[in-house]
């Protein structure tokens, strides 16, 4: 049987799938184009038409990875100043898209150990769109007087951190079973937690 010849869209889609791969692995410095040419089943020159660098490739695969849609969050809830649903919308789209593909996680890691001068593509990403709307959220509820009055930033990084540091425990880590927590217990106890601790 002939193996379906791919259009340009598919193969273009198709090599930047096995790149996200093996830079996840390998980190942006340990793996070449020769070495991603090979594992897609193109030559060097098939995948430079798609990408004319390793760094066009790279900075292509963290857009797609980093991508938020607004709607992804609970705007009803948002408006309503409903915080505990709020926070957990947020929560869970964490917890929904590092579960999706890991690989996000550890492109994140990576770009930064390795100084890559595409790391700050994550941070400026993060901060628009997801931190965005979540500092946004927080900043407008201490004006409002529902939060504490304390520096916005300081509230949003104790939010955020308690999830980040949850994912990479159980991500990239054997927890002991005596410190393991399901997603959803994380999600309800960090939200109770954090509002107990932010709110006026």
């Amino acid at each position: 049987m002939v193996a379906k010849r791919l259009s340009s869209k598919e193969r273009h889609a198709q090599i930047a799938s096995i790149a996200a791969g093996l830079f996840a692995k390998k980190g942006f410095n340990g793996i070449t184009t020769r070495e991603i040419a090979k594992k897609a089943g193109v030559s060097e020159a098939i995948l430079f038409r798609h990408f004319p660098t390793k760094e066009a490739l790279y900075t292509e695969i963290i857009n797609q990875k980093i991508h938020v849609k607004p709607e992804s969050f609970d705007l009803e809830a948002a408006k309503k100043g409903d915080d505990s649903e709020v926070l957990r919308s947020v929560a869970r789209y964490f917890m929904k898209e590092i579960e999706k593909d890991n690989t996000f996680l550890r492109l994140m890691l990576y770009s930064a150990l390795e100084d890559h001068e595409l790391a700050s593509v994550f941070l400026k990403e993060r901060t628009d769109l997801v931190f965005g709307f979540l500092l946004e959220y927080v900043t407008q509820r201490i004006k409002k007087g529902a939060f504490r009055n304390i520096k916005p930033a300081v509230a949003f990084n104790a939010f955020v951190c308690m999830f980040f540091h949850f994912i990479l425990a159980h991500e990239l880590f054997e927890v002991p079973k005596t410190l393991q927590i399901t997603k959803e217990e994380a999600i309800e106890y960090f939200v109770d937690i954090f509002l107990n601790g932010i709110k006026s």
